[in-house]
């Protein structure tokens, strides 16, 4: 219900690092399928150390009810805000998500 915390992993295939491209507060998000709401990066997400898996938290407003939470779209719902997520050699990191309703979707 409304106050309460959901914890979210994006596991990648790969370890990547997370990096902030200016200074400013707005943390990469998850977008979700509950009208307007998204799930934060939480900061204890290891900024410039590799891991294969970054950390949200998605804050449950009121009247946003859902009977699967998912993400919007595989391709377009982790939002960067600034912020750019590389592999280990420096690349860009790939940013889709598993298709909504697979095994290893939010939903399923």
């Amino acid at each position: 219900g409304p106050g309460d915390v959901i914890h979210i992993d994006v596991i990648f295939d790969q370890e990547v690092a997370i990096f902030p491209s200016v200074d400013n507060d707005t943390l990469p998000r998850l977008m979700l399928n509950a009208a307007g709401a998204y799930a934060e990066l939480v900061d204890e997400s290891p900024h410039g150390l590799l891991s294969s898996k970054l950390c949200f938290e998605y804050l449950v407003q009121e009247g946003h009810s859902q009977l699967e939470l998912d993400y919007l779209s595989s391709e377009t719902s982790l939002v960067l805000n600034d912020y750019t997520i590389e592999d280990a050699f420096g690349r860009n990191a790939n940013l889709v998500l598993p298709a909504l309703g697979l095994g290893s979707s939010l939903s399923a």
